[in-house]
Protein backbone atom coordinates (compact mmCIF):
# COMPACT_ATOMS: atom_id res chain seq x y z
CA UNK A 1 0.00 0.00 0.00
CA UNK A 2 2.90 2.33 0.74
CA UNK A 3 4.10 2.14 -2.89
CA UNK A 4 0.76 3.31 -4.31
CA UNK A 5 -0.30 5.00 -6.48
CA UNK A 6 1.49 3.62 -9.54
CA UNK A 7 0.48 3.43 -13.19
CA UNK A 8 1.72 -0.12 -13.83
CA UNK A 9 1.93 -3.07 -11.44
CA UNK A 10 3.75 -6.24 -12.45
CA UNK A 11 3.22 -9.05 -9.94
CA UNK A 12 5.56 -11.87 -10.89
CA UNK A 13 4.92 -14.28 -8.01
CA UNK A 14 3.44 -14.49 -4.56
CA UNK A 15 6.15 -14.54 -1.92
CA UNK A 16 4.02 -16.93 0.07
CA UNK A 17 0.31 -17.72 0.08
CA UNK A 18 0.20 -18.44 3.83
CA UNK A 19 1.80 -17.10 6.99
CA UNK A 20 1.78 -18.21 10.63
CA UNK A 21 -1.34 -17.09 12.45
CA UNK A 22 0.76 -16.22 15.51
CA UNK A 23 4.34 -15.02 15.68
CA UNK A 24 6.63 -16.32 18.40
CA UNK A 25 9.91 -14.92 19.63
CA UNK A 26 11.28 -18.39 20.30
CA UNK A 27 12.12 -21.06 17.75
CA UNK A 28 9.19 -23.14 16.56
CA UNK A 29 10.06 -26.81 16.96
CA UNK A 30 9.58 -29.27 14.11
CA UNK A 31 6.21 -30.42 15.37
CA UNK A 32 3.80 -29.34 12.62
CA UNK A 33 0.77 -29.84 14.85
CA UNK A 34 1.56 -26.53 16.57
CA UNK A 35 1.91 -24.62 13.29
CA UNK A 36 -1.30 -22.87 12.29
CA UNK A 37 -1.43 -20.84 9.10
CA UNK A 38 -3.62 -18.08 7.75
CA UNK A 39 -3.96 -16.82 4.19
CA UNK A 40 -1.85 -13.84 3.19
CA UNK A 41 -3.37 -10.91 1.33
CA UNK A 42 -3.34 -11.63 -2.39
CA UNK A 43 -1.46 -8.58 -3.66
CA UNK A 44 -2.38 -9.13 -7.32
CA UNK A 45 -6.08 -9.37 -6.52
CA UNK A 46 -5.89 -6.43 -4.10
CA UNK A 47 -4.28 -4.20 -6.70
CA UNK A 48 -6.79 -5.23 -9.37
CA UNK A 49 -10.03 -5.37 -7.46
CA UNK A 50 -10.20 -3.66 -4.10
CA UNK A 51 -7.95 -0.70 -4.54
CA UNK A 52 -9.00 2.91 -4.98
CA UNK A 53 -5.52 3.54 -6.42
CA UNK A 54 -5.85 0.78 -9.03
CA UNK A 55 -2.99 0.99 -11.53
CA UNK A 56 -3.86 1.62 -15.18
CA UNK A 57 -2.32 -1.75 -16.03
CA UNK A 58 -2.03 -4.75 -13.69
CA UNK A 59 -0.02 -7.73 -14.93
CA UNK A 60 0.08 -11.07 -13.14
CA UNK A 61 1.93 -14.31 -13.78
CA UNK A 62 0.61 -17.87 -13.71
CA UNK A 63 2.97 -20.80 -13.19
CA UNK A 64 1.12 -23.87 -14.47
CA UNK A 65 1.96 -27.53 -15.17
CA UNK A 66 -0.98 -28.47 -17.39
CA UNK A 67 -3.83 -26.78 -19.27
CA UNK A 68 -1.57 -23.72 -19.22
CA UNK A 69 -3.72 -21.28 -21.20
CA UNK A 70 -7.03 -22.42 -19.71
CA UNK A 71 -5.85 -22.14 -16.10
CA UNK A 72 -4.06 -18.83 -16.76
CA UNK A 73 -7.26 -17.35 -18.25
CA UNK A 74 -9.21 -18.53 -15.22
CA UNK A 75 -6.65 -16.94 -12.91
CA UNK A 76 -6.74 -13.67 -14.84
CA UNK A 77 -10.52 -13.55 -14.49
CA UNK A 78 -10.44 -14.56 -10.81
CA UNK A 79 -7.78 -11.97 -9.91
CA UNK A 80 -9.27 -9.18 -12.09
CA UNK A 81 -5.89 -8.28 -13.59
CA UNK A 82 -5.54 -6.83 -17.08
CA UNK A 83 -2.94 -9.30 -18.36
CA UNK A 84 -1.64 -12.63 -17.20
CA UNK A 85 1.66 -14.10 -18.35
CA UNK A 86 1.42 -17.91 -18.42
CA UNK A 87 4.50 -20.02 -17.71
CA UNK A 88 4.74 -23.78 -18.30
CA UNK A 89 6.75 -24.91 -15.28
CA UNK A 90 6.57 -28.60 -16.20
CA UNK A 91 9.16 -28.16 -18.96
CA UNK A 92 12.62 -28.30 -17.36
CA UNK A 93 14.28 -26.68 -20.38
CA UNK A 94 12.52 -23.36 -19.64
CA UNK A 95 11.43 -21.46 -16.57
CA UNK A 96 12.94 -22.21 -13.18
CA UNK A 97 16.65 -22.97 -13.12
CA UNK A 98 16.99 -22.17 -16.82
CA UNK A 99 18.19 -19.12 -18.73
CA UNK A 100 15.26 -19.60 -21.14
CA UNK A 101 11.52 -19.24 -20.97
CA UNK A 102 8.47 -19.43 -23.20
CA UNK A 103 5.31 -17.65 -22.13
CA UNK A 104 1.88 -16.65 -23.33
CA UNK A 105 0.61 -13.13 -22.65
CA UNK A 106 -3.17 -13.12 -22.24
CA UNK A 107 -5.03 -9.81 -22.15
CA UNK A 108 -8.42 -8.98 -20.60
CA UNK A 109 -10.16 -9.61 -23.93
CA UNK A 110 -8.78 -13.15 -24.05
CA UNK A 111 -6.26 -12.41 -26.81
CA UNK A 112 -3.11 -14.48 -26.50
CA UNK A 113 0.38 -13.64 -27.71
CA UNK A 114 2.80 -16.55 -27.62
CA UNK A 115 6.45 -15.80 -26.86
CA UNK A 116 8.53 -18.72 -28.11
CA UNK A 117 11.57 -20.08 -26.28
CA UNK A 118 13.96 -17.17 -25.72
CA UNK A 119 16.47 -15.98 -23.17
CA UNK A 120 14.66 -14.63 -20.11
CA UNK A 121 15.87 -11.07 -20.63
CA UNK A 122 14.48 -11.24 -24.19
CA UNK A 123 11.13 -12.45 -22.86
CA UNK A 124 11.14 -9.58 -20.34
CA UNK A 125 11.91 -7.10 -23.12
CA UNK A 126 9.05 -8.47 -25.25
CA UNK A 127 6.63 -8.08 -22.34
CA UNK A 128 7.88 -4.53 -21.78
CA UNK A 129 7.46 -3.81 -25.51
CA UNK A 130 3.82 -4.93 -25.24
CA UNK A 131 3.32 -2.53 -22.32
CA UNK A 132 4.93 0.33 -24.22
CA UNK A 133 2.88 -0.41 -27.35
CA UNK A 134 -0.30 -0.39 -25.30
CA UNK A 135 0.35 3.09 -23.93
CA UNK A 136 2.52 4.46 -26.73
CA UNK A 137 5.17 5.45 -24.20
CA UNK A 138 8.81 6.32 -24.46
CA UNK A 139 11.10 4.62 -21.99
CA UNK A 140 14.11 5.69 -20.07
CA UNK A 141 16.16 2.85 -18.61
CA UNK A 142 17.41 3.71 -15.17
CA UNK A 143 18.99 1.09 -12.98
CA UNK A 144 17.25 1.39 -9.62
CA UNK A 145 17.74 -1.85 -7.70
CA UNK A 146 17.12 -3.91 -10.84
CA UNK A 147 14.01 -1.91 -11.78
CA UNK A 148 13.07 0.01 -14.88
CA UNK A 149 11.59 3.49 -14.62
CA UNK A 150 9.13 4.36 -17.36
CA UNK A 151 8.16 7.86 -18.31
CA UNK A 152 5.19 8.91 -20.34
CA UNK A 153 5.58 11.11 -23.40
CA UNK A 154 2.39 12.92 -22.40
CA UNK A 155 2.59 12.78 -18.62
CA UNK A 156 5.97 13.25 -16.90
CA UNK A 157 6.87 11.31 -14.83
CA UNK A 158 5.00 8.05 -15.00
CA UNK A 159 4.91 6.43 -11.58
CA UNK A 160 6.19 2.87 -11.63
CA UNK A 161 6.66 0.88 -8.45
CA UNK A 162 8.69 -2.27 -8.15
CA UNK A 163 10.28 -4.63 -5.70
CA UNK A 164 12.87 -7.26 -6.38
CA UNK A 165 12.08 -10.50 -4.54
CA UNK A 166 12.70 -13.75 -6.38
CA UNK A 167 12.71 -16.86 -4.23
CA UNK A 168 12.74 -20.26 -5.90
CA UNK A 169 9.09 -21.13 -5.22
CA UNK A 170 9.56 -24.81 -6.03
CA UNK A 171 11.69 -25.47 -2.93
Amino acid sequence: KKALPVDIAVCTAAITDFKPDKYKKEKIKKNLSNLNLKKNIDILEFLSKNNSYRPKLVIGFAAETNNIIKYAREKRNRKYCDWIVANDISDESIGFESDYNSVAIIDKNGNTKQVDRSLKYEVANLILDEVLNLFDWAIIHLLLQDCILCVSVDNWPLKFGCATISPDVRN
